[in-house]
């Protein structure tokens, strides 16, 4: 293992270790101490043990945390906290149709968050062994305060658990669960064999006006046995009557453009967009399954490394993943008419991580592009391009042709307008690896005339911590999008 990855997670966890040191100074103390340990004592595999652990250790704690989420949303839909032991105590046949389903979805939940702590326990054993050699225990002792504490949290509730398990387990109770089509609920779904049920878990996206959240699936023992993010869009009369929202399929089927796009790129290469597993509609509501990236989005990894550089190797991934992504949209062909595939909002909010591929790149998660809501479809001949399509997408990350009010214009000196084509995708994943190398954020969106250089450029600090051959690819995405340079140097 890498030594400064080993020395840096060794950090990590001795900064969320001190978090409970009120006193400055001692914590400085324990501070030195555990780093001239790390440097003087730790053998070198005693320390890619210790990162293994602690790389364990955060895994279950990721996972508990995610389940402990899943139980408190359940819980404040249903006030279980006081309601629970009064379903238990009431006859099958006295409790509603959807009583039954959350009930038996309350046992499911807690089951999975106790089986979630019980790993975590037995991950801060297997480390505290490893600081008790090092005479280490000491420094941390949150470790012995949460193992503790999570194992008389498993001792209180594995009794409580074990009853609601057998209550649901009566012959009388399973053949009350009914699938979810014929009750009505908003945070369990309960598939039609029964089997499998699914229940709200968390909002995503809190701080926004679109509703998107993750649902979960519990088997009858218990076990997390899939996941999918649901996003509700609510349209105004006008959006939802607005011909260019929908696509009408080969076989006559019209279907919500979005969807379409989305998963016909996501056929041309599954590695590079998220499926959006399926897709339903009312009148003006439209909910799109999704499937579930772990690992949050590009915006989440520039807040990760907020005041230090994200590694190369890992841009470079990255810039290689939405390359990949642009040639797909494009799908390369000679003839003129074909339709390409234009996604006008590449953002870092936009490209999402997921679980990494096990034959490339194994150690990063796999960047995909997804939310095809402003995407079209077009080619060169197409008529209507750039101006039905214009002034869209999200600032800074605009592509020249994108701007109504944009002062563009030939050599020699006429207007030009440009179509917005494959270099639009270009220019948006250029100023996407932009955001990452440079210091300084990109600001509000830029002009742009014809002919002049780009008015964005790598900066200092870019220039001090990355190799040349990344920057100038970096920039060639903006300054020769226009004419597709670039793309084939990354991608071949």
């Amino acid at each position: 293992m890498d030594e400064y990855t080993a020395l840096d997670k060794f950090k990590d966890q001795l900064q969320w270790a001190l978090t409970n040191v009120s006193d400055f100074g001692q914590r400085q103390n324990y501070t030195q101490e555990a780093e001239q340990k790390w440097e003087n004592y730790i053998t070198p595999e005693d320390r890619a043990q210790f990162a293994k652990l602690i790389m364990r250790v955060n895994e279950a704690l990721d996972y508990a945390t995610d389940a402990a989420m899943i139980g408190e949303n359940l819980e404040r839909n249903g006030d279980w906290t006081a309601k629970w032991s009064n379903l238990l105590a009431s006859p099958v046949n006295d409790l509603s149709d959807e009583q039954v389903n959350e009930l038996q979805a309350f046992a499911r939940v807690q089951e999975s968050y106790i089986f979630c702590l019980q790993t975590l326990c037995r991950a801060y054993s297997d480390l505290a062994e490893g600081y008790i050699k090092y005479q280490m225990e000491h420094i941390f002792k949150r470790l012995w305060d949460d193992h503790a504490m999570y194992k008389a949290y498993c001792e209180l509730w594995m009794p409580r658990i074990q009853q609601i398990k057998n209550h649901c387990a009566k012959p009388e109770f399973e053949a009350r669960i009914v699938p979810s089509r014929q009750v009505k609920s908003t945070s369990v779904v309960v598939e039609e064999d029964g089997d499998i049920i699914w229940t709200q878990a968390r909002n995503l996206a809190p701080s926004k006006d679109e509703k998107l959240w993750l649902w979960v699936a519990f088997d009858r023992a218990g076990n997390l046995v899939d996941r999918y993010v649901l996003k509700r869009e609510e349209m105004s009369h006008q959006r939802w009557n607005d011909a260019s929202f929908w696509k009408i399929r080969d076989d006559g089927s019209t279907v919500p453009k979005e969807y379409y796009l989305q998963n016909a790129c996501w056929e041309r290469d599954n590695n590079g967009f998220v499926l959006v597993r399926a897709c339903t509609w009312a009148p003006r509501v439209i909910d799109y399954k999704i499937a579930y990236c772990p690992f949050g989005d590009l915006m989440d990894l520039h807040e990760v490394y907020r005041d230090q550089s994200v590694p190369e190797p890992v841009l470079w991934y990255i810039f290689e993943k939405l390359a990949q992504a642009c040639v797909a949209m494009e799908d390369v062909s000679s003839d003129p008419t074909w339709l390409q595939v234009v996604h006008r909002d590449i953002k870092p909010e936009n490209v999402f991580l997921d679980l990494p591929h096990p034959n490339y790149f194994p150690a990063y998660p796999a960047a995909k592009l997804a939310d095809f809501g402003l995407a079209f479809e077009t080619h060169p001949a197409d008529g209507g391009n750039p101006y039905n399509w214009r002034d869209s997408g999200t600032p800074p990350f605009l592509a020249p042709e994108q701007k109504v009010d944009i002062d563009c214009q030939g050599p020699d000196g006429r207007a030009s307008i440009e179509k917005m084509l494959s270099h639009t995708n270009v220019w948006a994943i250029g100023l996407v690896m932009l955001e990452f190398v440079n210091a300084t954020p990109l600001g509000d969106q830029k002009q742009y005339v014809r002919g002049v250089p780009s008015y964005y450029h790598t900066d200092e600090r870019a220039r001090a911590q990355y190799s040349q051959e990344l920057l100038r690819l970096i920039e060639s995405y903006m300054e020769g999008a226009t004419n597709g340079d670039g793309i084939e140097n990354i991608t071949n």
